[in-house]
């Protein structure tokens, strides 16, 4: 909740300004062929980590602060906080998610 305050000082056109972030295409890629290759469900679930911190990589400093914010939440069992933070990233950053 304590990014609520800083979302709260931000209009609806500056949320237009999502930047673009870091492209892992081929990161993603290559971590689908190497699960595809996967001998064992211990290799994949690996992968699948690698996968996590990729996605969890948010565009910029807001969209982090949103991303954290509302994973925190979602950690604490406050699904309403959780999905506000979440709505709003989202609204920042369609792309992204």
């Amino acid at each position: 909740m304590k990014y609520a305050l800083i979302l709260s000082l931000f209009a609806t056109p500056a949320f237009a300004d999502c930047s673009v972030g870091t492209n892992y295409d081929d990161e993603l890629a290559q971590i689908v062929t190497q699960m595809q290759l996967s001998q064992n469900a211990l290799a994949a679930q690996d992968l699948s980590g690698e996968m996590w911190e990729i996605w969890l990589d948010a565009p910029d400093e807001l969209a982090q602060a949103m991303l954290d914010e509302g994973l925190a939440h979602l950690s604490y069992g406050d699904h309403a906080a959780s999905r506000f933070a979440l709505t709003e990233l989202i609204e920042y950053c369609p792309d992204y998610a």
